[in-house]
């Protein structure tokens, strides 16, 4: 698949953020503080103690003028302040508002492009949480606070080309802390690892229950927990797709695919669980652009010998999805779910690119020309690097070119 194709459907425009798609689309939770305005942000604050509302809102509102350093100046101090109030004045889950503190800094490095600083300090909110002096006494909110900042950092990690070890350092954690979380709320059974097998295809995606995590009712709405500092969406989270994700993509471009492999299978069945659960449609597509990252992992392992049929195995599987979500939505009369059609074109360029490795160049034609068909259907831009690399491989992508849908050959195409 065309690599410029890969982030189309899940791109984050963030100002100066490094915001991986994943990050944003994967595994955000509740509205945000978008709808927020200033006066709302302040009248949350009143959930503070009150010894550091002045400081949070006079850093919010410097932040929201642009005063960054300004702004930097009064998280910081509002973080001092905090170390030395008694932990029972921040209500229940004290440590989502104090870890929010140092988030919220962080945040503000990142929007003034002060990249360095920004990953410096969320850091220290993964160290404050993870401190033997607090990491046993987590709520499961708290806990999947831990997540959501490692998985952050693993992410800056690579974008700030930190060394390969810390990466996976906190990559790691983050898969490590939701078995944690997982195991006591979901059962033992549920949260096992699923073995590690390089002939997995789409017949033996495991059966257990998807990792969806139904946490314990809470006096502070999610929302409010997210707008009370302005804090950036990735903070809070209800599935752990993301972080399962980005550790795989991790083993995989080191070349271990023996751990990427479950941890994509995993990521699967959270996203596309099996009957009787159901999911959004949303979700069962972003569940088939998962098979397609695993079929690209298949394809990169020189030692499978099967790889080519197996990889192919899963990009079927992936459009059956697809397939079968999309007509569910016309059929029950909803609109179109713009994460679908994305993930539609996606999938097919993915079938076509393995249809050429396995030496079928006349299906690669068909299935590539399907994908581009249809992203002019939908008015998906490829880009220039997308179609240079189409036009490689012979295919047409001339704007004035036919602009049908193809939804009723995708199928017998691939087939």
């Amino acid at each position: 698949m065309p690599a410029a194709l890969r982030t189309y459907a899940t791109e984050a425009s963030t100002p100066k953020r490094l915001r991986s798609p994943w990050m944003t689309t994967l595994f955000l939770f509740g509205a945000g503080c978008v709808g927020y305005g200033l006066y709302d942000l302040y009248k949350m604050l009143t959930l503070w103690p009150p010894e550091l509302r002045d400081d949070l809102r006079s850093a919010i509102q410097a932040k929201h003028k642009g005063e960054f350093s300004l702004s930097e100046a009064y998280f910081q101090r509002a973080w001092e302040i905090a170390q030395a109030l008694a932990l029972d004045v921040f209500g229940r889950e004290p440590y989502l508002k104090l870890s929010g503190i140092l988030i919220a800094l962080a945040d503000a490095f990142e929007v003034e492009d002060k990249q360095n600083e920004a990953y410096d300090t969320y850091v220290r909110a993964y160290e404050y949480l993870v401190d033997p002096a607090r990491s046993e006494t987590l709520t499961p909110r708290e806990q999947l606070r831990v997540v959501a900042v490692a998985t952050k950092l693993g992410e800056m990690a690579e974008k700030l080309k930190k060394p390969q070890a810390e990466e996976e350092k906190y990559l790691e954690a983050a898969v490590n802390r939701i078995v944690k979380v997982l195991l006591p709320l979901q059962g033992a059974q549920q949260g096992a690892a699923v073995a590690s097998d390089e002939k997995s295809t789409p017949d033996t995606l495991p059966s257990s229950s998807a990792l969806s995590i139904e946490l314990p009712p809470s006096d502070e709405p999610s929302q409010l927990l997210l707008a009370e500092l302005d804090l950036p969406e990735w903070v809070t989270i209800e599935d752990v797709g993301a972080p399962l994700q980005n550790a795989a993509a991790f083993y995989t471009r080191i070349g271990r695919y023996d751990l990427a492999m479950p941890l994509y299978l995993h990521a699967i069945s959270l996203l596309i669980p099996p009957a009787p659960r159901k999911t959004i449609p949303q979700d069962r597509c972003r569940g088939a652009q998962m098979m397609v990252a695993l079929s690209e992992a298949i394809l990169r392992n020189p030692k499978n010998p099967q790889r080519l049929e197996q990889a192919y195995a899963w990009c079927e599987k992936a459009l059956e999805v697809v397939q079968e979500t999309r007509k569910g939505l016309t059929k029950g009369k909803s609109p179109p779910e713009p994460l679908c059609e994305v993930t539609f074109v996606v999938v097919l360029f993915s079938l076509g690119m393995v249809a050429e490795a396995q030496g079928d160049k006349a299906k690669s034609h068909r299935l590539l020309s399907l994908g581009i068909r249809h992203a002019r259907s939908i008015g998906l831009d490829l880009g220039d690097s997308t179609k240079e690399q189409l036009e490689d491989h012979g295919v047409e992508t001339k704007d004035d070119a036919e602009k049908e849908p193809v939804s009723g050959e995708a199928s017998s195409t691939a087939h």
